[in-house]
């Protein structure tokens, strides 16, 4: 990581940093590690962000990872009667002035079918209602945290560069910033598989 950091140190960069991903790899990114606009490597102090480049910006970003590390979410709907999915880019309303912690979320895409209110997986009764035939899409809530903004009053700017990012016209709302995206089609075609269903050899 730092010698690619080395590499574009002269080049505005945004560093796009999934938690879970990398936390086993990149140990510095635990909560109990993170240190506000800075970056720390094993071994070593942590530096200030400047020290990789006048440019760099580093927007930590966490996802469900399988383990429910983020909330499910929903949004009030029109007149705040009937909650649904929402698109957009929040912060906590108790939220301090200097808040580097975002939400972002993604609607449903506009070619997804409608599915109807009230189907049940389970019922206890009989008669109940129709039950699901398919599983339904859900937008993916990330948690954006603007770790490294030296201006402070940027960080939004870059946790909605990071949101916006989700969006492109090839694709329906992505679970990830499209770089990231690629990246992991790009791990999953390169990744060795076995072509027989055995072990790889």
């Amino acid at each position: 990581m730092r010698a690619i950091l080395f590499q574009v140190r002269n080049q505005p960069t945004l560093l796009l940093a999934n938690a879970g991903n990398l936390r086993d790899s990149w140990r510095w990114l635990g909560n109990e590690t993170l240190v506000r606009d800075k970056l720390g490597f094993a071994g070593e102090p942590d530096q200030r962000l400047g020290a990789f480049g006048e440019h760099l910006r580093v927007v930590l970003l966490r996802d469900r990872n399988s383990r429910d590390e983020v909330p499910q979410w929903y949004a009030p709907g029109k007149d705040n009667d009937t909650p649904g999915f929402g698109v957009g880019l929040w912060v906590s309303q108790d939220g301090a002035p200097d808040n580097l912690v975002f939400a972002s979320t993604a609607d449903v895409p506009k070619n997804f079918p409608k599915v109807p209110r009230g189907l049940r997986k389970l019922s206890g009764r009989e008669g109940a209602g129709p039950a699901p035939t398919v599983a339904a899409w859900n937008p993916q809530y990330l948690e954006l945290t603007v770790l490294g903004c030296p201006e402070q009053d940027e960080a939004a700017t870059w946790a909605a560069i990071a949101h916006q990012l989700r969006f492109h016209d090839d694709y329906v709302p992505l679970a990830r910033p499209l770089p990231m995206h690629l990246a992991k089609l790009a791990e999953e075609y390169l990744s060795p598989q076995p072509t027989d269903g055995g072990s790889l050899g």
